[in-house]
């Protein structure tokens, strides 16, 4: 049997990282990748061809993004199958076995590949810890998991402009909607009706707060409250009325409207301080938030200082002489 480990350079919700091998991977024409912790995705156009059974290391979902359907054959248990990937399906692939395939048009999608443990670690409150096993499920929908696709693919082909903070909470999200969808054990529903207890709520606020500056990881933030990412994500939200991308990002553009009042910093010093990926990414985040540019913003906050120091002279200068 082929074994084939289709796997980036990425980095697990422990840090460690897995070698990137593409090899004679079927899957291999790779348009666009970005990768973040647990996790990456790939932008993707096969050309038609034969694949042979191989062996999957870790579990894929795809999305189909060809204009018209592509016709996909495969042999499993000695059985032809047979069916049509429509624009916007969803397929599942576990870890494991893969049959013997073809398709006869190119194949646009969208894959996005798990490491085992990071799946673990989003479904640990409702697995007990356990890995969460899988089915082979082509050609399905789930408006909310393509939803989910596309809002990840907008953020690679932006480039991630604040950071890989809100890539990995959308695909921490669509980890546990697929584990919903595919796992073979039905899945426990935790309710999310606490919020965090004040003393750990600081703890992640002061955490946050030091690092901004820092490329921050859902995960490495959600072991401050010894919760799984994905259940840090719920009683975050109940506990700040936001998301945990939300408020960081407004906290960076909080501390980047006081370096342009109160410092002479230029623009690209400021928005490295404060987590953003270049200079044009903090100028459009900035822009959104404000209406104006870092320069726009610093000049029109110089003015402000040089009327009201003015007002003053002229306030002292024509206070009335009293004897």
């Amino acid at each position: 049997m082929q074994k084939t480990a289709i796997l980036a350079a990425m980095e697990d919700s422990a840090g460690s990282t897995i070698e990137a091998r593409a090899g004679d991977s079927p899957l291999a024409e790779s348009i666009v990748r970005s990768s973040w912790p647990g996790f990456y995705l790939e932008h993707r156009v096969v050309p038609p061809r034969e694949s042979p059974r191989c062996v999957l290391l870790q579990p894929v979902a795809g999305l189909a993004l060809n204009e018209e359907p592509v016709v996909w054959n495969w042999r499993a248990n000695g059985r032809d199958n047979r069916t049509e990937f429509h624009p916007g399906s969803i397929n599942f692939f576990p870890a494991g076995d893969i049959p013997a395939q073809h398709w006869d048009q190119p194949l646009k999608s969208l894959d996005i590949f798990f490491h085992p443990h990071f799946l673990a670690r989003v479904a640990e409150d409702s697995f007990n810890g356990r890995e969460p096993e899988f089915r082979f499920e082509p050609n399905t929908t789930d408006p909310s998991i393509e939803m989910l696709f596309r809002v990840l693919f907008d953020e690679l082909k932006a480039e991630c402009p604040t950071g890989p903070l809100f890539g990995e909470s959308i695909g921490t999200a669509l980890a546990m909607l697929l584990i919903r969808r595919f796992a073979i054990t039905a899945l426990k529903k935790p309710r999310y009706t606490r919020a965090l207890n004040d003393r750990v709520l600081d703890r992640v606020i002061d955490y946050i707060d030091s690092h901004l500056g820092d490329n921050l990881s859902l995960a490495t933030i959600a072991d401050i409250a010894h919760v799984s990412p994905w259940y840090f994500s719920k009683l975050f939200k109940i506990s700040m009325g936001q998301s945990v991308h939300q408020y960081v990002l407004s906290e960076r553009l909080k501390r980047a409207r006081w370096l342009l009042t109160n410092r002479t910093l230029p623009p690209l010093e400021i928005a490295l301080a404060c987590g953003f990926s270049s200079q044009s990414h903090f100028a459009t985040a900035f822009r959104n938030e404000t209406g104006l540019t870092p320069r726009q913003f610093r000049l029109q906050g110089n003015a402000r200082s040089s009327v009201e120091s003015n007002d003053s002279r002229v306030t002292h200068s024509t206070t009335p002489f009293s004897p």
